[in-house]
């Protein structure tokens, strides 16, 4: 499951996006998908290795994109191409290091969502949504229902108003009062919560032969119990005014982590990699810009080894 430089997977999409650049429908036989995971600011992991599948000539070689929460944003810019990425990724350690987005004095409203939205609406970090659009792959980004707590799928290409609609659906942690984003004329918060690590999801959904997941945190990064605690003291207080089946959500969240990872162990028939980025001592709320911008540098280095070009250059902006 960990990712390696001869695994079967990396072989698929290397030989999948040749086929793609040669005209060779034989590239159908490969069915690749991208599933990119939640976890705030540790995004900045995720960000830095869709960089590297960038730099790889990769930006085309999987049929679908899938992304939660954080990952929504990441596979958005990703598909909005190369100068794209590098744009998104820097939101991570300049507008999102910033008490602006995160701040602890606001116990009511730890993160600001809106300002998510903000971002990719306009100026320097403006998401190219026709471009997105106009990807080869599908996009679906994953969103809890406001109403059922019930996990759902929203086409981020078709979505109404926009794809950054979708994406702020999918991201809209609901600490404290950040109210959930319409979408299609439903209401929705954050992906993450109700698909934590929606691999049997994807797996149903896409039938992809070769699936990479991008998890936006390290292997060892920390004990299940001291996460769930931390959320169990959160929902207490930051999350009070929710309805109970989504604080409930909140705090078995990594419980259900842990059960997606291990039914890619027994799943048959797909290869399956998860490309863990190294540990570089951020988690969700870090607000230290280097640390961020240290993040996507070394999980951007980590991946170029792991598809054997570790000798590519290249600076963040």
């Amino acid at each position: 499951m960990v990712l390696r430089h001869d695994s079967k997977l990396v072989q698929n999409l290397l030989l999948k996006n040749e086929l793609l650049l040669n005209g060779d429908k034989k590239h159908e036989d490969i069915r690749t998908a991208l599933l990119i995971l939640s976890g705030a600011n540790l995004g900045a992991y995720g960000a830095g290795a869709t960089i590297a599948l960038h730099l790889l000539g990769l930006a085309d070689v999987f049929d679908a994109v899938v992304g939660v929460s954080t990952g929504a944003g990441i596979g958005g810019y990703y598909l909005a191409g190369e100068k794209q990425m590098f744009l998104g990724t820097s939101i991570y350690y300049t507008e999102f290091s910033g008490t602006r987005f995160i701040n602890y004095r606001r116990i009511n409203k730890v993160i600001d969502v809106g300002l998510i939205s903000e971002v990719m609406r306009d100026g320097r970090t403006k998401m190219d949504m026709e471009a997105i659009k106009k990807s080869r792959s599908k996009f679906f980004v994953g969103v809890t229902n406001a109403e059922t707590g019930n996990a759902e799928w929203i086409d981020a290409k078709s979505a109404t108003p926009d794809v950054v609609a979708a994406i702020e659906a999918s991201s809209a942690m609901p600490l404290g009062y950040n109210p959930p984003v319409a979408v299609n004329e439903r209401f929705y918060y954050d992906g993450g919560i109700s698909l934590p690590c929606p691999i049997r999801e994807v797996c149903e959904k896409f039938q992809p032969t070769d699936i990479l997941i991008l998890p936006n945190l390290p292997l060892r990064f920390g004990s299940q119990f001291s996460r769930e605690l931390t959320d169990r003291v959160f929902a207490a207080v930051a999350l009070r005014n929710l309805p109970a089946f989504l604080r409930t959500a909140v705090v078995s969240r990594h419980k259900r982590f842990h059960e997606g990872m291990n039914y890619v162990q027994d799943y048959n028939g797909i290869n399956v990699g998860v490309l863990w980025p190294p540990e570089m001592g951020i988690h969700q709320l870090t607000r230290s810009s280097s640390k961020l911008r240290a993040a996507a540098q070394a999980s951007a280095g980590k991946t170029l080894e792991i598809f054997g070009q570790p000798e590519k250059k290249f600076d963040l902006l």
